[in-house]
């Protein structure tokens, strides 16, 4: 008999995905953290679907359908398929291209810049505390499933990133413009928090790049810059 799961917290050992892709991409990638997966009554029996009734049934990972459970724990009513899986660690690669956030807060900001640095080959992601937990089922579910297949740390500081890359900063003032600027790998992106961004004592670290933009806006939203930033970055290797 499945526990009594409750809305998730971030004290959990353990953690929810909610969506078949999701949880498709949690069963592909990290199969042996599943601890069973639910489905709704009414979910339509697509190939996704099918391939997560048959991932449970080859790796012994409990299947259920309990429409209480689901309805329970998701946040809304279109989800058919949540995912309980145990939270793992994980550590960046000290020679690969990479991400670098400093204190973001906006959970569907985090999921979206993991999903899109892995569609541009980027596969780690730091971020200097505090910042949203990567764990976060809206997190999970705003990267598709992205998450479980990238590399993730949390710093205390700047001072802890361990990488030798060659760091761009990005600031609204940055002194090179995006579209002048030569990325050399390894390379890491670096960007402050939605609301106050990268500290200017960080200047110093390596060079300061900035998106051109119109006056009638403040500012770009966070995922859109690292998105611009990635498709700059990596041209000349997609």
């Amino acid at each position: 008999m499945s526990k009594a799961y409750k809305k998730y917290k971030k004290n959990f050992t353990f953690s929810y995905s909610f969506g078949v892709f999701p949880t498709l991409e949690l069963l592909r990638n990290k199969s042996e953290q599943v601890i069973e997966v639910f489905t709704r009554s009414n979910a339509e029996e697509t190939i996704a679907l099918k391939e997560i009734q048959n991932i449970c049934k080859n790796k012994n990972i409990r299947y259920s359908v309990n429409d209480q459970v689901v309805e329970r724990l998701t946040p809304r009513g279109n989800n058919f398929v949540i995912g309980i899986f145990k939270k793992h660690s994980s550590r960046l690669k000290i020679d690969q291209n990479s991400v670098i956030l400093f204190k973001p807060s906006n959970r569907g900001n985090l999921g979206t810049i993991v999903r899109t640095s892995l569609g541009f080959g980027v596969k780690d992601v730091g971020i200097i505390r505090p910042g949203a937990d990567i764990f976060d089922p809206e997190v999970v579910r705003a990267s598709m499933g992205a998450v479980f297949k990238v590399n993730f740390q949390y710093f205390d500081s700047f001072d802890n990133v361990p990488l030798k890359n060659n760091f761009y900063l990005f600031y609204t003032d940055g002194r090179n413009w995006i579209t002048k600027t030569k990325f050399i790998s390894p390379y890491s992106l670096v960007f402050g928090s939605e609301g106050p961004g990268l500290p200017e004592s960080l200047k110093t670290l390596g060079q300061t790049v900035t998106i051109p933009q119109t006056d009638d806006v403040d500012s770009l939203n966070l995922a859109v810059s690292v998105g611009i930033a990635l498709y700059e970055a990596s041209k000349k290797r997609i």
